[in-house]
């Protein structure tokens, strides 16, 4: 199970924190696990539940928000 999480943050990494939606400090190719989970895990959101969905809310100036919406438009089924 640890080498699977491990496997997933370095692909959260890759995807969420190198380009121009990244929310760090300077360019990168690759991102440490301490960085992806310090700029992506510990951000601030509230779980909502509306209309049978469960949902996470960003506030509304979050600078990591577009970071996490391309690693999720990624993950997500369309």
């Amino acid at each position: 199970c640890a080498v699977l999480a491990c496997n997933i943050l370095r692909w959260i990494g890759l995807e969420g924190l190198t380009g121009r939606q990244a929310p760090v400090r300077h360019e990168a190719k690759r991102r440490r696990l301490r960085t992806v989970i310090q700029e992506l895990m510990y951000v601030a959101a509230r779980v909502v539940e509306s209309g049978r969905r469960i949902a996470l809310k960003f506030s509304a100036h979050c600078p990591a928000f577009p970071s996490f919406e391309a690693v999720y438009a990624k993950l997500a089924p369309a």
